[in-house]
């Protein structure tokens, strides 16, 4: 999992989405609650090499998890209340010492007042760490809880200046005494104007700062008497442009200057491009296309480094066979360059952490059976590269759901 500090491009395409899902969620109620089930197995469920010895522990599992899905909405007047998410503990058949709770929630109020709208947005998260992000000589069960506060502001009629701000506050915490050196906390600020016309799109001039620190990882360097906390101050300047152009077609393109400054003297600064680019298709009245590019910095707790370059290229899509019958297919690729203090090297349990390649293709279908039942699908192939072989890994998942509307 990553804690993204929201850099350049992402951020503001992030808070300007905010706000427009604000007005288009106001006055509309919505009560989905679904009961669900899903199945999946996992060939490789430590995210391992062929070659590494994983004494007692078995290498491919099934996994159990019964919960349920939320959607929930309820307009008050002009402002509109949310609760979204899933709530479901997984059962191992093989390892069940990763048996835990999954909980993914998201809630919070869309706000409007004249011609300003905000939302203001509470999310936590709690499951089994994802091994595919683990850097460590040994793989052992973490819990990793996150807690964030999001608020997102937004002034703008159908044509003329459009200022936004918000604000960010993120925590993160490890369960495993090995990844504590790990918990992150990070605040970002943003902040932009923009010039928006119906037959134009919306062009803005943002900023962001951003802070994070890593509480538990804190160093005694030479010629300093107080111990400096490891983490990174983040600045970013750009433009983006958002249009939609017809029924078919909607894009988003930002491109930044961003500058990492890290807090620990031996860790590399970085000074380069962040950018975001995203697109809707729809090439037909079946199909429908997502592709996405952005270079973002990121800030791990589940690596021991102080920071990530990330590239990320991505395309999802569905095809809609039937009113009951639907096609879901993507692909992912990332890479990550990690940026590490000659101290870090010193935690117990972790290696030099080396850059990496991830890629991913996953398809799947969805079937209605009758009004309230769904039936879901799916096949997901995923890899891993890096500068050490001892991090390369193959991994195959299987997954077949069920979920019954209430």
């Amino acid at each position: 999992m990553i804690i993204r500090t929201a850099l350049g491009a992402m951020l503001i395409t992030s808070a300007t989405a905010a706000s427009a899902q604000a007005g288009a969620a106001a006055g509309e109620r919505r009560l989905d609650i679904r009961p669900s089930v899903q199945l999946v197995y996992d060939d490789n469920v430590f995210r391992a090499p062929e070659s590494f010895d994983l004494g007692n522990r078995s290498r491919d599992d099934m996994r159990v998890t019964p919960g349920v899905v939320a959607d929930i909405a309820v307009p008050v007047g002009r402002q509109t209340l949310f609760l979204n998410g899933s709530v479901g503990y997984d059962f191992f058949a093989n390892n069940s010492q990763l048996d835990r709770e999954r909980i993914g929630l998201s809630g919070g109020a869309n706000l409007r007042a004249r011609s300003c709208s905000s939302t203001i947005t509470g999310r936590y998260n709690r499951q089994q760490t994802d091994f595919a992000n683990i850097f460590a000589t040994v793989a052992i069960p973490n819990v990793d809880e996150r807690r964030v506060f999001d608020v997102q502001l937004q002034c703008a009629g159908a044509v003329g200046l459009a200022p936004s701000v918000g604000f960010t506050r993120s925590v993160v915490r490890n369960s495993s005494t090995l990844f504590q050196p790990l918990d992150v906390n990070s605040n970002t600020f943003t902040a932009a104007v923009g010039y928006q016309r119906p037959s134009f799109g919306l062009l803005s001039l943002y900023g962001t700062y951003s802070t994070a620190e890593f509480p538990n990882r804190r160093f005694l360097l030479p010629g300093e008497t107080d111990p400096v906390t490891d983490g990174i101050d983040s600045y970013s300047v750009g433009v983006s442009f958002e249009r939609q152009i017809g029924s078919r077609i909607t894009g988003s393109l930002s491109f930044g200057h961003t500058w990492v400054n890290p807090k620990l003297d031996q860790t590399v600064e970085f000074t380069g491009l962040s950018y975001s680019a995203g697109i809707d298709l729809r090439p037909g009245d079946a199909l429908l296309l997502n592709l996405t590019a952005a270079r973002t910095i990121d800030v791990q707790n589940i690596v021991a480094a102080s920071y990530a370059i990330t590239d990320l290229f991505s395309l999802a899509g569905t095809y809609q066979f039937s009113q009951r019958m639907s096609l879901n297919f993507g692909s992912r690729y990332q890479e990550r360059r990690f940026r590490a203090a000659p101290q870090l090297e010193g935690l117990p349990g972790f290696l030099l952490v080396p850059d990496d390649q991830l890629i991913s293709a996953t398809i799947g279908l969805g079937y209605d059976i009758g009004d309230r039942l769904r039936l879901t699908t799916g096949f997901t192939q995923e890899r891993r590269k890096s500068d050490l072989n001892f991090f390369n890994f193959n991994n195959t998942r299987l997954e077949a759901g069920l979920s019954l509307q209430l």
